[in-house]
């Protein structure tokens, strides 16, 4: 068990896909398919199944997102993630016919971005190739239920990023079967305040800060902040993956301040849920690449109760 990807309520199957893809970058595909609330929060703008384990998809970036804003000229390499995220729902609904309120359940990701330079801002929005292989899939009940996938990204046309994950897919009975007696929340207590510098983090916006400090060396604390318009599309019944990501993110910044770092590689487990009222604890540890030059590797584990629930290494480079 690891942490679900839970779309907005609904009951509907999607139509089967027999008609022609859109043209790339003139519309998003529906928001149902991605599992967000929002029609701003939808990157993808095309899927095409060329053989029956290969797919196109297409993404258009905003030139400033909201959240996952640039940084430096630069794209934020966790904008690359929610698009490849978005992309596990919707394969799972459309070509493997998965019903819109079957819910997936992350358990690992990696990428390494082969070209970080390729993530410079353009004066247009830039567009994103994903090419996805399915390289293992099992049903149940004439469903999917495990599903790995491998990535190649472009950008503009130029080769950006690799990646792989893997997820396993659940009707609702099972899935209440999973959580209960967890349940959605449109509410949690108000995150504790942060004495962080957004800059030391590598964010500008104090509203976007999810960690604070602890009297333990290199040990965060949690903010859990359910009004949180991007990490909150929509109400959940854990903590949504993408701000565990975004946590050891932080982290890994704030470890490496003031000295500005680019990530070129990570790699995520997620082992069980996080859940929403339990204190939950960010441990890092920082070494140097042992070949590799101005390289370093942080690793972060979350806690809860002293059990680990997500592990996730990110490794940086820096001028």
């Amino acid at each position: 068990m690891t942490t679900a990807i839970t779309p907005p309520r609904t009951t509907h199957t999607p139509t089967p896909h027999t008609t022609p893809p859109p043209t790339p970058l003139t519309t998003t595909v529906p928001r149902q398919l991605v599992h967000r609330a929002a029609h701003a929060e939808v990157l993808l703008t095309s899927y095409r199944q060329t053989t029956p384990d290969h797919h196109t998809i297409t993404a258009q970036w905003p030139r400033n997102h909201p959240f996952y804003h640039p940084v430096n000229h630069h794209h934020d390499p966790l904008l690359l993630i929610e698009t490849i995220r978005q992309t596990i729902p919707l394969l799972t609904h459309t070509t493997y016919n998965a019903p819109l309120d079957h819910k997936q359940i992350w358990k690992t990701l990696t990428l390494t971005i082969h070209h970080p330079h390729h993530l410079k801002t353009t004066p247009t929005p830039p567009h994103i190739e994903i090419h996805t292989t399915t390289t293992h899939i099992t049903h149940h009940r004439n469903t999917p239920h495990t599903i790995h996938l491998t990535y190649t990204i472009t950008k503009d046309h130029q080769p950006l990023a690799t990646a792989t994950t893997q997820y396993t897919n659940h009707s609702p009975t099972i899935y209440h079967r999973i959580r209960q007696p967890h349940h959605p929340t449109t509410h949690t207590p108000t995150p504790p305040p942060t004495t962080l510098n957004p800059t030391h983090l590598n964010r500008t916006n104090p509203h976007d800060i999810v960690l604070t400090t602890t009297p333990h060396p290199h040990t965060y604390l949690l903010r859990t902040d359910t009004t949180h318009p991007t990490l909150y599309d929509h109400p959940t019944d854990h903590t949504p993956g993408m701000l565990l990501l975004e946590a050891a993110r932080q982290a890994t910044h704030h470890q490496h301040h003031p000295t500005p770092h680019t990530i070129t590689h990570l790699t995520t487990t997620f082992h069980h849920y996080t859940e929403h009222h339990t204190p939950t604890h960010i441990h890092t540890t920082t070494q140097p690449h042992p070949t590799q030059p101005h390289t370093h590797t942080t690793t972060t584990h979350t806690t809860q109760n002293h059990t680990t629930t997500t592990t996730t290494t990110i490794t940086t480079t820096h001028p």
